[in-house]
């Protein structure tokens, strides 16, 4: 038989064609199926906000974990909702899933093999109250198994820079892991496996309250860990774990017993281990040419855990760690650290954690030539927290610069004293029986000052004084500098080490702090962006903190207003800072001011201020206050003054300024007087009303009620006198600069002008042939205002006649049609009283005639009388 090299080649080519043919249509065929099966475990399971950006199923993408297929899924962002809405838990750049092929072409529950992770941030969250952001699964109605979805079925590992912060704030515990990448194999369907793995960490840190336990440390853990389903139980078999230069092996077991409780039989040591290893987990010695560094001396540690782990039970514990005779000093600098002996051990027999000691009692050291010791002796801890703490050294801080090379430090220098001697138990801080309390010492500091790169302010402290009794610890002086800004300060802390002591005791304190001038400025953070604004960006109020201060400033700068004579109470506790009755002279006028600040179960702090300002003048309020130009735009162009009252709240940005996105509440405005000029506003209403007196206004006795909800100001319509004329105002404008506005403009006809054109153009549009010879005394012109504030948008309404006792009508066609109709009404009474005013005098002449005429007759009648009488008496005798 010849061999035949072309027919192998082409058969290897042909079978190659179709493999890749048969994967690509076997994907095909099952793509739909799978990515509808992923999306609705999905949204069955998670209650979050979800955004995909791609989801595939392929087999060519998974061919080292050939012959199963890879579900894809891409830019991924989850985010919680409702306190959490703005945090988001996880987003990850790529997840892939190998699948088991034959659970997908016998229809079971698809079995994934392999998870692998990339380019993913992790952002966990516990507030104060409780709650989280990770519990985003949805509850289940039943615990009936579906016939179909994914069983993880895990024999792969693969996460690759991972990136965690978590933010514990009901323990005040924080931690950030940088590019965290691990790998690992076993396959846990077995009853019995090898998981096998490899852990790194750039940079890990850990802090709890002020105190920084781990800053930037490298971790490295390298393990076989041998995992029985069946019992489980897990054993490790010199295991390697690592911080920076420090290494540790673990051996041992854990097991998980049915009752929910761990047996442990763990042995952590590092017995060969040198004193500089130690000092590698040091951030500011690791972190500076530590290589260099010339260090001596041993490190030992032994810890074991033997025992049963539940609830409150705990092993019993032994853990010793002993530093013997260490130095080190870096060679380009004259000073060493020398003679460090330490001595520790924290035990606990097994059970309670109330059993737990720790024991330090001998810590020493040389720091150049002055010499630092003590001793720490901590026991009962939960049910009677006792301490007994000795601490007496001298140091002066500039000989600092000669034992560490301080990269970035400008100026360090000053004398520090300490001398402390404490012996207390809780129960008899409880019952203030201070007689059983040992407390005395003192801590004092002189000419301090510090100057850094990274501070970038000169801080002087001329000096600092605490002296420690059983009661309290009085600080009778602390004074100094920071660049232009001084400060003054006296008070008094108590429960002090009960607060140290015990999670639970509260520390109380009382402090007068005076100023003749603060530079607000210099301490609030630059950044503004609410939408990159992160809950540990702000000041965070600390929990147990019970404090109530004065403050008295003569002179401050917050942004870009100068503060005067502040003067006012501060109380914290609770989480909350209040402000009481403070008062200060600013913008011309005086405020006085009420509110707090709130960190209590929030993911951003919220505030909540009550003002009373009076007599501010405008300009300085548009120039100064930043959040003024976006909630009254127009006062860049007014002059005068303003006072008001207001009750409103928000969210804050880091810088403490407002969240006007977030921003509620009401106040009222009042401004006795003011001139309104170049507004380009009025501007664009005057060319297109043609009333040039609308150009420059001289506004009277505003009295506005104005609402804000969610950032957009409203204002209820309000009347007011500009230019002698009256006007009605009412509508609503947004931070965004964006209106809505109606303005009512009462012009006397005579003083219309070329608006007369304009009035008559828009009632000739009313249709009634009459109507243009009607001379109206006053007519309203109707303005709307809608667009943006620099790019006004503005309509001409139809103009409204005023009637004689001062009121309008809907429209002018209603006002004229009833103007005719009171005219017509008017004319008949008019003539109906000029005829009775006639009738009534022709009767009055008739009258008065018939009189005259009756006279006359009597008159005539006497005298013909009278004449025949006469000529009677002539002619009889008698």
């Amino acid at each position: 038989m010849k061999f035949n090299l072309k027919k192998i080649s082409i058969g290897i080519l042909s079978f190659i064609v179709v493999f890749v043919l048969a994967c690509i249509l076997f994907a095909f065929i099952f793509k739909d199926k799978i990515i509808e099966t992923a999306q609705n475990k999905i949204n069955e399971n998670l209650n979050a906000k979800i955004a995909i950006g791609s989801m595939d199923v392929s087999m060519i993408q998974n061919i080292k974990n050939f012959p199963d297929l890879s579900l894809i899924i891409k830019d991924v962002r989850i985010s919680g909702k409702d306190t959490f809405e703005k945090d988001t838990l996880i987003q990850f750049e790529k997840a892939q899933f190998s699948i088991d092929i034959m659970s997908i072409i016998n229809n079971e529950q698809y079995k994934i093999n392999t998870i692998e992770l990339y380019n993913a941030t992790l952002n966990p969250i516990l507030l104060a109250n409780g709650s989280n952001n990770w519990s985003i699964t949805k509850s289940k109605k039943d615990d009936k198994k579906e016939k179909s979805g994914f069983n993880i079925s895990l024999k792969k590992l693969v996460l690759e820079n991972i990136n965690i912060q978590y933010d514990d704030y009901a323990s005040n515990q924080f931690v950030i892991i940088k590019n965290l990448n691990h790998r690992g194999k076993g396959d846990f369907s077995d009853k019995e496996f090898d998981y096998i793995s490899k852990l790194d960490i750039e940079s890990l840190s850990y802090s709890k309250g002020l105190i920084s336990f781990l800053k930037n440390t490298k971790l490295h853990y390298d393990g076989n860990v041998r995992v029985n389903n069946e019992t489980n139980s897990y054993t490790f078999d010199k295991n390697i774990f690592s911080l920076n230069a420090l290494k540790c092996f673990i051996d041992g077991s854990i097991q998980k017993n049915e009752n929910q409780s761990i047996a442990t039989n763990i042995e952590i040591k590092a017995d060969q281990t040198q004193f500089k290893d130690v000092l590698s987990l040091v951030p500011a010695i690791y972190s500076k040419d530590f290589d260099k560094l010339n260090a001596s001396g041993s490190f030992k540690l032994l810890a074991t855990f033997k025992g049963i782990y539940q609830n409150d039970i705990y092993p019993k514990t032994d853990i010793s760690f002993s530093i013997n005779n260490g130095s080190f000093q870096y060679p380009s600098l004259p000073k060493k650290v020398s003679q460090i002996n330490i001595e520790s051990n924290i035990l606990n027999p097994g059970g309670s954690g109330d059993l737990f000691t720790v024991n330090i009692p001998k810590f020493s050291m040389l720091i150049g030539n002055d010499p630092f010791n003590g001793h720490l002796k901590l026991w009962q801890m939960i049910s009677n927290p006792n301490i007994d703490l000795t601490a007496n050294g001298k140091l002066n801080l500039s000989d600092i610069s000669k034992l560490y090379p301080m990269e970035g430090v400008k100026t360090l220098q000053g004398l520090v004293d300490i001398d402390l001697n404490i012996q207390a138990q809780k129960k008899d801080i409880d019952a203030k029986n201070y007689q059983a309390i040992k407390a005395s010492g003192k801590a004092h500091i002189k000419n301090l000052k510090y100057e850094s790169i990274t501070v970038g302010k000169m801080v002087v402290v001329d000096e600092l004084a605490l002296n420690f009794t059983p009661q309290y610890v009085d600080m009778p002086v602390c004074r100094g500098k920071i660049e232009a800004s001084d400060f003054d300060m006296k008070g008094k802390l108590e429960n002090v080490i009960a607060y140290y002591m015990s999670s639970d005791a509260n520390i109380k304190g009382n402090l007068i702090f005076n100023s003749n001038f603060l530079d607000a400025n210099a301490f609030l953070t630059e950044d503004k962006n609410e939408q990159n604004a992160k809950r540990s960006d702000y000041v965070m109020v600390p929990k147990n903190i019970e404090f109530v201060g004065l403050m008295h400033i003569k002179k401050m700068n917050y942004g870009k207003m100068q503060i005067q004579n502040l003067n006012g109470a501060m109380e914290v506790a609770e989480e909350v800072v209040r402000i009481k009755n403070v008062d200060a002279d600013l913008l011309g006028g005086k405020a006085t001011m009420n509110g707090f600040y709130s960190t209590v179960g929030q993911s951003f702090p919220k505030t909540e201020l009550n003002y009373d300002i009076k007599s501010l003048n405008l300009t300085q309020v548009f120039n100064q206050v930043e959040s003024a130009q976006k909630i009254a735009p127009l006062f860049k162009y007014m002059d005068g003054f303003i006072s008001s009252k207001s009750n409103i709240s928000t969210e804050l940005l880091p810088d403490l300024s407002p969240n006007l996105n977030t921003m509620n509440g009401n106040f009222t405005v009042n401004i006795p007087l003011a001139k309104v000029t170049n507004a380009p506003l009025l501007q664009k209403i005057a060319d297109i009303s043609k009333l040039n007196q609308l150009q420059n206004l001289e506004i009277q006795n505003v009295n506005a009620n104005v609402k804000v909800e969610k950032g957009r100001v409203i204002l209820n319509p309000l009347q007011f006198k500009a230019n002698n004329m009256n006007m009605s105002l009412g509508g609503s404008h947004g931070i965004d600069q964006s209106m809505d506005y109606k303005l009512g403009v009462d012009v006397p006809f005579e003083q219309l002008g070329p608006a007369n054109n304009v009035v008559n153009g828009l009632l000739s549009k009313v249709k009634l042939p009459f109507l243009n010879q009607i001379k109206p005394e006053i007519v309203r012109m109707n303005i709307n205002m809608k667009g943006m504030f620099d790019k006004p948008n503005i309509n001409l309404g139809t103009p409204e006649l005023i009637k004689k006792d001062g009121t309008t009508s809907s429209n002018a066609t209603e006002s004229v049609v009833n103007d005719l109709k009171e005219k017509g009404e008017q004319a008949k009474k008019d003539l109906i009283q000029k005829a009775d005013t006639l009738k009534e005098n022709i009767k009055k002449e008739v009258d008065q005639k018939v009189e005259e005429t009756k006279k006359q007759v009597e008159e005539e009648v006497n005298k013909k009388k009278n004449e025949v009488l006469d000529k009677l008496k002539k002619k009889l005798p008698w």
